[in-house]
């Protein structure tokens, strides 16, 4: 909610983005989301959204660093903001797949999937790194029945 007011006023304010500033932050804060330290994370992504609201890689690892958090509906939020800004890049469509496949969405998952093959291939990182996730989650879910 208060990063959401800080972009509105930076907004209205007419703010203008500060891309390098935004993608440091968004480093660190994708960096930390990685090691585990997810409110350090949260603090670290929410500047860079504030340097620029339209950054939806940093949109995104909010949404990460709030499911690390437990936040799971903030999340989701974060998520969806990164689609609707980005719906075409493909690292945000893996992280949400990855979500989807952790909330057990899996007919969502195969969606970003369908997408990321149209859009960078069937061997691009993010299409491989979606697909393995989908077979763990699958092998898992086989091997806990």
């Amino acid at each position: 909610m208060v990063i959401l007011l800080m972009m509105l006023t930076g907004i209205l304010h007419g703010v203008t983005a500060e891309s390098p500033l935004s993608e440091r932050h968004r480093a660190r804060g994708a960096q930390l989301v990685e090691k585990g330290d997810f409110d350090a994370a949260r603090r670290a992504l929410e500047l860079a959204i504030v340097a620029d609201p339209k950054n939806a890689r940093a949109v995104a690892w909010l949404g990460q660093a709030h499911a690390g958090l437990g936040n799971l509906a903030i999340s989701e939020k974060y998520f969806n903001t990164a689609l609707s800004i980005s719906p075409d890049d493909p690292q945000i469509l893996l992280m949400v797949g990855k979500s989807d496949i952790a909330k057990g969405e899996t007919a969502a998952a195969q969606e970003k999937l369908r997408r990321l093959t149209v859009l960078c291939g069937a061997t691009c990182s993010q299409t491989l790194a979606l697909t393995r996730a989908m077979r763990e989650a699958g092998a898992a879910s086989a091997g806990a029945n």
